[in-house]
């Protein structure tokens, strides 16, 4: 039973990297491009401090007090999927600018979604036995590979910038409804 678990749950990690892969990878030329023109040279050195400043701080912070942010996992997957989809509708609607989008990820990244890569880090735990761990993250690298490929072949076409951020919301909550699975059944595995 437990090896089932193990293999449901590396199935259930690699979908999410799949799927959230494949439209993210899709609207990434359009939204690259929509904030590249639209933030300064000085906004991006900056958010690149900030993101790597907090990055450090997170992974410490998890580090000491990991048990009690990964109970609150699917919680935080929910706070990210609302928080990028509020703030993909208001670039959508230009109730936010490209720039404004571009300050609040950066936070959102730093708060939401890097705490969710240290609980996903933990589930992996679940399903490592000895060389299996090899093969997953190589089925992982090539679920996101194939889904790159998908992705940016659609993204040669046309695609309106509406349906780009579209896109790009959806890419993150697909890969959190996948993460919210695999979570609850790392904790069946737990026990």
């Amino acid at each position: 039973m437990k090896l089932y678990m193990r293999w449901m749950l590396r199935q259930l990690l690699i979908h999410a990297d799949f799927w959230s892969m494949l439209f993210i990878s899709t609207a990434s030329p359009v939204t690259h491009k929509l904030v590249m023109e639209n933030v300064s040279s000085r906004l991006i050195a900056a958010k690149g401090l900030v993101d790597a400043i907090g990055i450090i701080v997170i992974t410490a912070l998890f580090n000491r007090f990991g048990d009690r942010i990964y109970k609150h996992f699917v919680a935080i997957a929910m706070c990210e999927n609302v928080a990028y989809t509020l703030m993909l509708v208001g670039v959508i609607t230009r109730t936010i600018s490209i720039t404004t989008y571009y300050i609040i990820e950066s936070i959102a990244w730093i708060l939401l979604t890097k705490n969710l890569i240290c609980c996903c880090n933990r589930i992996r735990r679940f399903i490592y036995e000895s060389e299996e761990r090899e093969k997953f993250d190589n089925n992982r690298h090539i679920a996101m590979s194939a889904a790159t490929i998908i992705g940016n072949s659609v993204a040669l076409f046309v695609i309106p910038e509406w349906a780009a951020w579209m896109l790009m919301s959806l890419g993150i909550i697909c890969g959190n409804l996948f993460s919210v699975l695999a979570y609850k059944q790392a904790r069946r595995i737990e026990g």
